[in-house]
């Protein structure tokens, strides 16, 4: 982790739980749809456990859909388990 990515985490990590959420939605959403070829490009996909695991849990959501939950599922469960209001 480089001295720069080391900082913006301890910043991020001095946030409250709700700006947490709200900046790593925000991260996550910049990413846009990433396609499983693109996922493959990437550094992590390179590690053999790693894509063995992302393969694992790619083939229960299609083996299984009806397990699946929605981000917006998530966080709302994330937001009344905490007792905050979603800033959306």
């Amino acid at each position: 982790m480089s001295p720069q990515v080391r900082k913006l985490l301890d910043e991020a990590l001095a946030l409250s739980e709700d700006d947490r959420v709200v900046l790593s939605d925000g991260i996550w959403n910049s990413f846009g749809e990433t396609t499983r070829d693109e996922m493959y490009s990437n550094h992590s996909m390179s590690d053999p456990e790693f894509r063995a695991e992302i393969e694992l849990r790619l083939q229960e959501a299609e083996d299984h859909p009806e397990r699946l939950v929605s981000w917006d599922e998530v966080k709302a469960a994330m937001y009344q388990r905490n007792g905050t209001v979603s800033k959306q």
